[in-house]
């Protein structure tokens, strides 16, 4: 029979038959969701692409076309009349490259299901019925790896047990369990040090086969398991530290509002969690060579939910007062509400307020990630003292005024002898040592002030209300520093994320120092950056462009930013002496400096009590 067709009409006919998403593997996608099946459709890391892969089944399903794929015995497989030769010759190299795919699959231990186009049009319900049992049924004998427990995903033990597996484990090994083929082309896509989210992505979606997405439930849904992948570091001396915060959900400015935390999305994400530890090494080039080294099922203890609690609370009424925009992780204690935009000029409508206010996540802070690490997960011994000793009936920070207040009008001396403190030469930090006694503290450590990060400052005022002394931080190296950016900036996130407990001790007409009282205190977000920034930016230009250094009478002098320049803070030495120096980045050493808060600042921050 001669084609009906010319030759040209008959190639344009050809060419516009879709290859993917045709409307039956459409059907067949919708179908399989809706049994609660998670796939991933067209995969190039698998040999052959197949039009779906269930990673958790093991499982690759391939919908073939009868006429392209040539189902033999079948009467939708028939050759056209016209190019004979050039149609067989690429069917037969269709039927070639299925068997080789077929078997590259099944030597990674897949099962290869193949459904036919006439199977599907003469009966879609049994052929899905039938897609359904294979699926399970290989499922249930093939884990992912053949590790010896099979994965529940109703049960958080089974789930535990499953992902201590990765245990010792790079993530280019973990892509290597699954993807033997193209490794390097989807490890790219995760060796941006930008993209966060990419190495978690590695454990969700290759090792669990959980398919990703902004779903505001735990991960693992059953059984109500959040998956977390976080990075810790070795400092210098040997501890463990979290490197960053714990991002957990997006903040909705205009639904958190009307939320409650015990039913909040924020804790159905963390009420239990899976949380995956791996080492971040700076010398490490390639992210995917990091190693996994701890896997543990976590869930806040009862103690930490009061605090948690809390700074849920502050946060969603700072958003009801329509300041949003002036959010701060500096607000709370273990909770905080982190930066999460794609770029620093990133804003969004808030409710209650026309301002723009930055894109926010609900994330554990660093500090209380490091607690976590090392109390929990690593040697799970409780190593701090802790100033709670029972449940309270207010939040934690009037509890801790309360205690410190009780105390107000009390002498250093008096303090020394109620405490019985003893020391041969008085230590320079008596202050902070006098409050840890005050708090029921035996050392110089408290659990609760660990996890928040809490930092306590003592600050003397004269009895004419003024502050002798600015307040200093950690030194900075000046080559460090020119490679930093604002938005991830040593101090600027020390400043945003960090809890101050200002202690608070002032000269009576006797010119005897008292006990006034104290002052939770974090910097306000404008003064962080507008001041901050402005003094955080000159000193990178002046040392990016060569520090100036001028001796005048004797002294040095240089030009970065001084205390006259900025109303909040400067740059000024640090150092034990003149020998005590860092590299510049024009090779020269130069003594080691820190930022400063500007001591008339610190006073215009001081609550009104302190000065009657």
């Amino acid at each position: 029979m001669v084609d009906k067709f010319t030759a040209e009409k008959r190639s344009e006919i050809m060419s516009k038959i879709k290859g993917k998403n045709t409307k039956i593997e459409i059907k067949v996608r919708k179908y399989l969701f809706s049994k609660g099946f998670r796939y991933r459709k067209n995969d190039k890391r698998y040999p052959g692409t197949p039009d779906l892969v269930l990673p958790k089944y093991k499982t690759a399903v391939f919908i073939n076309g009868c006429f392209w794929h040539g189902h033999e015995n079948c009467k939708l497989y028939r050759l056209p009349k016209s190019n004979v030769e050039f149609w067989q010759k690429k069917i037969e190299r269709n039927q070639t490259n299925d068997l080789l795919n077929r078997t590259k699959l099944e030597e990674m231990g897949f099962q290869v299901i193949v459904i036919w186009e006439c199977e599907l049009r003469r009966s879609f319900d049994d052929c899905m019925f039938n897609l359904v049992q294979k699926i399970k049924t290989y499922g249930e004998d093939n884990v992912l790896n053949n590790n010896d427990a099979n994965l529940d995903y109703s049960s958080p033990d089974s789930i535990e047990n499953f992902g201590k597996h990765l245990i010792g484990k790079t993530f280019s090994e973990i892509c290597n369990l699954v993807v033997q083929e193209d490794i390097e082309l989807y490890g790219s896509n995760h060796t941006n040090v930008k993209d966060k989210g990419g190495l978690g992505q590695i454990i969700e979606r290759i090792y669990f086969g959980l398919e990703s997405g902004n779903f505001s439930g735990p991960d693992f849904e059953q059984a109500g398991v959040e998956l977390k992948v976080t990075p810790y570091r070795i400092n210098k001396n040997g501890t463990l530290a979290a490197k960053e915060r714990l991002i957990i959900n997006m903040i909705d400015y205009f639904a958190v509002i009307d939320e409650e935390f015990e039913t909040s999305h924020l804790w159905n994400k963390v009420r239990l969690m899976l949380l995956v530890f791996y080492l971040y090494q700076k010398e490490v080039e390639n992210r995917l060579d990091y190693k996994i080294n701890y896997v543990s099922l976590f869930s806040p203890p009862e103690k930490d939910l009061q605090i948690i609690k809390s700074d849920f609370i502050k946060i969603v009424e700072k958003i009801k007062s329509g300041k949003a925009h002036e959010l701060s992780e500096g607000d709370t204690l273990y909770l905080g509400a982190a930066p999460k935009g794609a770029t620093s000029s990133d804003r969004r409508a808030q409710p209650c307020n026309d301002e723009l206010a930055k894109p926010r996540a609900f994330a554990f802070k660093n500090s209380y990630m490091t607690f976590i690490l090392n109390n929990y997960i690593v040697t799970r011994k409780k190593t701090y003292e802790t100033i709670l000793k029972a449940p309270i009936e207010v939040t934690f920070e009037e509890y801790i005024t309360e205690k410190i207040n009780s105390y107000n009008g009390y002498s250093i001396e008096d303090l020394i002898k109620e405490f019985n403190v003893k020391y041969k030469n008085r230590p320079k930090n008596i202050g902070s040592i006098l409050v840890y006694k005050i708090l029921g503290i035996k050392g110089n450590h408290a659990e609760e002030f660990e996890k928040a990060g809490i930092v306590i400052k003592t600050i003397r005022l004269s009895n004419k209300n003024r502050i002798k002394e600015s307040m200093s931080f950690p030194t900075f190296k000046f080559k460090e520093l020119i490679e930093e950016e604002w938005e991830n900036s040593k101090f600027g996130n020390y400043l945003s994320e960090t809890r101050f407990l200002f202690i608070v001790f002032k000269y009576d007409e006797n010119e005897v120092l008292r006990l006034k009282g104290c002052q939770f205190w974090n910097i306000p977000y404008k003064d962080l950056n507008d001041e901050v920034y402005e003094v955080w930016n000159k000193t990178k230009t002046v040392l990016k462009e060569g520090l100036e250094v001028k001796k005048i009478n004797g002294r040095n002098y240089n030009n970065l930013p001084n205390a006259s320049e900025n109303r909040v803070c400067h740059v000024r030495p640090h150092a034990r002496n003149s020998s005590d120096t860092y590299d510049l980045p024009d090779g020269r050493q130069y003594p080691k400096q820190c930022f400063w808060l500007n001591n008339n600042y610190i006073l215009d921050q001081l609550d009104d009590k302190f000065f009657t």
